[in-house]
C-alpha cells in the first residue's frame, strides 16, 4: 500500500478516536516514503492527544521542515511549547503562525492570539515569581566591598574574640575573608587544649601581629615557653600560669623587638610566675597592672613605670614604702584596688613617727580595699582623693570611722557609689559621709552580722531613717540621687524604715503621703530620684507582708531570707 493509502486509513482511525491505529497508519505512511507536511502534522495531532508532548513537538518541527511556508507546524509548536511551559518559544511560534495564516481565517487567528496572550501573561508571572525567589535568597552581603565586611567582622570580634572561629565557619566566602584579615586573629587565649598548635596557627593567621595574649590557669604545655613565636606587638598580656610568664615572652626577642614590646605594652596581669621582669624594664605606655599572689618589688617598679591608670594587687606583700613610691610615680591613677590577707608587718619601712609627705591622687575615681588591717587605715590617711567616685571597703579589721572622716575632710562631693561590707563603723560617721555626698547613687552597708549594735556602735536603722526623713522647707534631702540600696545580711534592719524610705522617694504620681504640708512634700519629691533597686537578703526582721507593696514601687527588690543550704539545715 502506498503512503497515501496508509494516510487515508490513519485519518479515518483518528476521526473515529482510534488513536493507536491512527498512529500506526501515519507511521507506516512515513516509512513508505510520505513527506507531506499534512502527514507529519496529523501524526503530531495524534501524539498530542496521547499525551506524548515531546514526540508531538518533534513531528511539529518535521511539519515546519516539510512546509516552512505553511502555518500548521508553527501553530502546533506554539501550543505544544505552551504546554511545556516554554513561554518565550510559544510566543515566537504564534507570531510565525500568524504571519502565514490566510486573510479571513479569524478563528485560527484568535486562537493563536489567545495562546500568545496566555503565554505572555504566564511568562510575566513566572518572571515575577523568579524575581521574588531571587530576592529572598540573594546573597546581598556578598555584594559589599571586602573592606566593609572586614570592618563588620572586626566590630563583632571586638565584643568577643571567640567569634572569629564562628565567622570562619559560616561559609567559604566568610572563611576566605576571615583568614585574609590578620587583625581578626590578634587576640589569643591559651589553655590546656593544644596550646602549641593554637599558638602557631594564630601567629600565622595574624601575620605575627598577636596583640592580646591570655594564659589560662589550666595551661600545662611545658614545651611551648622555650619555643614561643616572636610576639613583639603585644599590647596586653594576662597569665594565670607559672609555666608562661612575661619573661618567657621577652626571651625569644632581640634587643630591638624587646624595646618595641616594652615601649608599647599597655596591660599586664600576672597571677603566677616570676615577677622580676615587671620591674626590670621601663614600660612608658603601661596603663593597667594586676598582680595576684606574687612577690612584687614595688620600689623597683616605681622607677620603671609612671603611666598607670589602673592598679590591682591581691594577696601580694604590700610594704607601705614601696606602695607609696609606686603611687607617687603614677599620679594619673584612676582605679586602685588592694585586697588580700595582709598583716601588720606590711607597714615595714615606715614608722608611725616618720615625717611622711601626704600623697595626692587627683585623678583617682575608684578605690577598693579588702581584707586589710591597719595597713588600709594608714594608706587612706596618707592619700588625698578629691575626685573619688567609687569607694568599696570589705572586711577591714579595724574601725573605719577615722578613715571615713579623713575622706569626708578631703571632700566626697563626687562620690556616686559607696559600698561597705563586713566592716565596723558607727552610723553617725556614715551619716556624715552621706550628708557630704550629694551625688551618691549607690549605697551598700551589708554583712554586719551578729550583734549589729556592738559592731557599729549604733543602730543601722538610723541610717535608713535619715534617708527617709523629710528635710526642712528649702533644704536638700539626704542623698537626693540615691537609686540603689543594699542592706543585705544586716540582722537588725527592720521593715518600717525601708517602707518609709521608699515612700519618701516616690514620684509625684506614686506618692501617697498624708498629714504633711503638701507644698513641702511636692518640693522634696521633685528633688529626689525614686529607688530602682532594694536588696535585703538575709534580713530576718523584714516582714513578708510588706514585700508585695515594695515590689510594686521599686523595679528590683530582692529579699532572700536564707540560702537553700541553710533552709535545708533548718528543716
Amino acid at each position: 500500500m502506498s503512503w497515501k493509502g496508509h494516510f487515508d486509513q490513519g485519518v479515518k482511525a483518528f476521526r473515529s478516536s482510534n488513536l493507536e491505529d491512527a498512529l500506526d497508519h501515519f507511521t507506516k505512511a512515513i516509512e513508505a516514503g510520505g513527506n507531506h507536511y499534512n502527514l507529519y502534522d496529523s501524526r503530531a495531532a495524534v501524539l498530542e492527544k496521547l499525551g506524548r508532548t515531546k514526540d508531538a513537538l518533534r513531528d511539529a518541527k518535521a511539519t515546519i521542515d516539510a512546509g516552512p511556508s505553511q502555518w500548521q507546524g508553527y501553530a502546533r509548536s506554539s501550543r505544544l511549547f505552551f504546554k511545556l511551559q516554554k513561554y518565550t518559544p510559544a510566543v515566537t511560534m504564534a507570531d510565525l503562525a500568524l504571519e502565514r495564516l490566510k486573510e479571513g481565517d479569524q478563528k485560527r487567528a484568535e486562537d493563536l492570539r489567545l495562546i500568545k496572550g496566555n503565554a505572555g501573561a504566564a511568562q510575566a508571572a513566572l518572571a515575577r515569581e523568579k524575581k521574588k525567589q531571587h530576592a529572598a535568597t540573594f546573597y546581598h552581603f556578598g555584594k559589599l566591598p571586602v573592606e566593609i565586611i572586614g570592618t563588620i567582622f572586626s566590630l563583632s570580634v571586638e565584643e568577643d574574640s571567640a567569634r572569629v572561629i564562628v565567622l570562619s565557619h559560616v561559609c567559604q566566602h566568610w572563611r576566605d575573608i576571615s583568614l585574609k584579615t590578620p587583625t581578626l586573629w590578634s587576640t589569643l587565649v591559651l589553655s590546656r587544649k593544644r596550646p602549641g598548635k593554637k599558638a602557631m596557627l594564630w601567629d600565622a593567621r595574624s601575620a605575627g601581629m598577636v596583640k592580646d595574649l591570655s594564659i589560662r590557669k589550666d595551661f600545662s604545655d611545658t614545651d611551648l615557653a622555650p619555643n614561643l613565636p616572636r610576639w613583639s606587638f603585644l599590647r596586653s598580656f594576662r597569665t594565670s600560669s607559672s609555666l608562661l610568664g612575661f619573661h618567657h615572652i621577652l626571651h625569644p626577642l632581640n634587643a630591638r623587638e624587646q624595646e618595641h614590646l616594652l615601649r608599647n605594652i599597655q596591660e599586664i596581669a600576672c597571677e603566677a610566675g616570676d615577677p622580676s621582669s615587671l620591674s626590670s624594664h621601663p614600660m612608658p605606655a603601661l596603663r593597667r597592672l594586676e598582680v595576684r599572689s606574687i612577690s612584687f618589688d614595688w620600689n623597683a617598679f616605681s622607677v620603671q613605670v609612671s603611666s598607670l591608670r589602673e592598679l590591682i594587687a591581691y594577696d601580694c606583700p604590700l610594704f607601705m614604702d614601696g606602695v607609696l613610691s609606686c603611687l607617687r610615680a603614677n599620679p594619673m591613677l584612676e582605679t586602685l584596688s588592694f585586697a588580700g590577707g595582709l598583716t601588720e608587718h606590711m607597714l615595714m619601712g615606715i614608722r608611725q613617727d616618720d615625717d611622711v609627705i601626704p600623697l595626692a591622687l587627683p585623678h583617682l575615681r575608684s578605690l577598693e580595699l579588702a581584707h586589710c588591717s591597719v595597713w588600709s587605715d594608714f594608706l587612706i590617711s596618707m592619700i588625698s582623693l578629691p575626685c573619688l567616685e567609687t569607694l568599696t571597703l570589705t572586711a577591714l579589721r579595724g574601725r573605719q570611722d577615722p578613715s571615713l572622716q579623713k575622706l569626708i575632710h578631703d571632700g566626697v562631693q563626687h562620690l556616686t557609689e559607696f559600698r561597705m561590707q563586713k566592716c565596723s563603723v558607727s552610723p553617725s560617721t556614715i551619716l556624715k559621709l552621706l550628708r557630704a555626698a550629694d551625688a551618691l547613687e549607690t549605697l551598700e552597708v551589708s554583712h554586719i552580722g551578729g550583734d549589729a549594735t556592738a559592731r557599729m556602735g549604733g543602730d543601722i536603722n538610723d541610717i535608713v531613717e535619715a534617708l527617709a526623713a523629710q528635710p526642712p522647707a528649702g533644704s536638700t534631702p539626704l542623698c537626693p540621687s540615691l537609686q540603689h540600696l543594699n542592706v543585705s545580711h544586716c540582722p537588725a534592719i527592720k521593715t518600717g524604715p525601708l517602707v518609709r524610705l521608699v515612700k519618701s522617694r516616690l514620684t509625684d504620681g506614686q506618692s501617697a503621703t498624708t498629714a504633711v504640708d503638701s507644698e513641702q512634700v511636692e518640693n522634696s519629691v521633685r528633688r529626689v530620684k525614686p529607688l530602682q533597686s532594694l536588696v535585703m537578703d538575709g534580713c530576718p526582721l523584714i516582714e513578708a507582708e510588706a514585700l508585695p507593696w515594695l515590689r510594686s514601687k521599686v523595679p528590683l527588690v530582692s529579699c532572700v531570707y536564707m540560702t537553700k543550704k541553710a533552709a535545708q539545715y533548718k528543716r
